[in-house]
């Protein structure tokens, strides 16, 4: 649930369902507030939670309108999240010359990767099965539904309350969830003074099925998430399948409350999208547009291979479409725990999880009848658009012909990249869009 306060003009999220308050007898001033958000800045975890393992809120720290009890508690989740992290590493794509040094570093990194994979399988099915606490759960919609969410980064300084820090509304690729992210990302939020936002489409996670739900309906949740938040600016980072949604809000909510998009291994219906695609994306590609059941059927397998056996599954459906990608997993296996257990929470309601992700696969396969140009550009929020020169599955000709179509729009193809951009250059991400 949303945890509100009448110390805050604000709702503040209540951090890890672990993670409480001793409030017996403890206080804490302003002064040890700036202190324990010093420590967690400068990476002192142990001192930050030690600082507020004994802290409470006092009289005076009540009185400041940009603080509330729930803050408290969201630092201790942040602070705990980054010390048990099995790695605060930014991934970042390996600058290789040639085919025969990819197939050197590949066969290099195999043995270890294989040891850690198996390894990470059996820490998430030891897991309880979903990890639904964790996050922030969800906030009812005016029309009756459930939209999921998991709130995290930054806390409130006195300089910069709430209201003022940078929002970043991240939209996850599908299958995925409100998990999707990684603690290196929260560092970098934290560095940056960003609040990030993993929203959950519907069907997926918490969020209360649509079967009517189009491409722009997602955007009015979007704005009815931002008020509920008091967010009165922010901007959107759509990966993969979750960039035709960020297109959507780019299209439909105003520039003076949407600043910025941008759109990492952006899908889009492109004439020639298909191009660069392997053999078996160019077949699911074009089953998606022919027929429903057997687009059910293909999903409802994988997601019981991938709850079965997450790490694994996620590492067979990634390895294999681009030599880059795979030498990323293997240096960073943390993603592949990043996609694993975004998909089983997805898939821990399996019916409403595949249908939720078969809706997604035929909402953005179909024409979008989006006429960017008849828009004045001045009204447009800024849109910056990234794909991998060897993406398979988001090819960058889709990337191209988005470009092509929306006024005042950059385009970078990064080239010797594949479909993880925004695990590469994810902080160049985060200066485009908070430029």
């Amino acid at each position: 649930k949303v945890m509100g306060s009448s110390q805050s003009s604000a709702p503040t999220p209540a951090g890890n369902a672990e993670v409480k308050l001793d409030d017996i007898n403890r206080e804490i001033d302003v002064e040890s507030w700036t202190k324990a958000i010093e420590y967690l800045q400068e990476g002192k975890y142990e001192d930050c939670l030690e600082k507020l393992n004994a802290a409470s809120i006092s009289e005076e720290l009540k009185a400041c309108s940009w603080i509330s009890e729930n803050e408290i508690s969201f630092l201790q989740g942040v602070a705990l999240r980054l010390r048990n992290a099995r790695s605060l590493e930014e991934p970042r794509y390996e600058t290789v010359e040639n085919r025969k040094e990819l197939q050197r570093r590949q066969k290099e990194l195999k043995p270890d990767f294989k040891a850690h994979l198996k390894q990470l399988n059996n820490e998430i099915l030891r897991t309880r099965i979903p990890r639904r606490s964790e996050g922030n759960s969800s906030i009812r919609l005016k029309n009756g539904r459930r939209l999921g969410y998991k709130m995290f980064g930054a806390p409130v300084i006195k300089d910069c309350p709430y209201e003022k820090l940078n929002h970043i509304f991240i939209f996850h690729g599908t299958p995925g969830s409100r998990l999707f992210c990684l603690p290196s990302w929260e560092r970098i939020a934290v560095e940056k003074g960003i609040r990030f936002h993993v929203l959950e489409r519907p069907g997926f996670g918490h969020s209360s099925p649509h079967p009517e739900r189009t491409l722009a309906s997602f955007s009015q949740d979007v704005l009815e998430y931002a008020d509920a938040n008091n967010v009165s600016r922010f901007s959107i980072i759509g990966y993969s399948a979750g960039s035709p949604f960020a297109v959507m809000c780019a299209y439909h909510i105003p520039k003076t409350r949407l600043s910025s998009v941008c759109l990492c291994a952006a899908i889009y219906p492109a004439p020639n999208a298909s191009k660069s695609m392997n053999l078996f994306n160019k077949l699911a590609w074009n089953v998606v547009l022919k027929s429903r059941f057997l687009t059910y059927a293909a999903v409802k397998q994988e997601g019981m291979q991938a709850f079965r056996s997450p790490a694994k599954k996620i590492a067979g459906n990634i390895m294999g479409q681009s030599s880059y990608d795979d030498i990323m997993l293997m240096r960073y296996p943390e993603i592949v725990g990043l996609f694993s257990e975004s998909i089983r929470e997805q898939y821990a309601d399996l019916k409403t999880g595949v249908t939720a992700e078969v809706e997604d696969y035929m909402l953005f396969r179909r024409a979008w009848n989006l006429d960017f140009k008849s828009k004045d550009e001045q009204e447009l929020s800024s849109v910056h658009i990234i794909s991998g020169s060897h993406d398979q599955g988001s090819t960058p000709e889709m990337a191209a012909y988005l470009h092509q179509n929306i006024p005042g729009s950059t385009l970078d193809i990064k080239e010797n990249c594949g479909h993880l951009v925004l695990f590469g250059f994810f902080r160049e991400v985060i200066a485009k869009i908070t430029a």
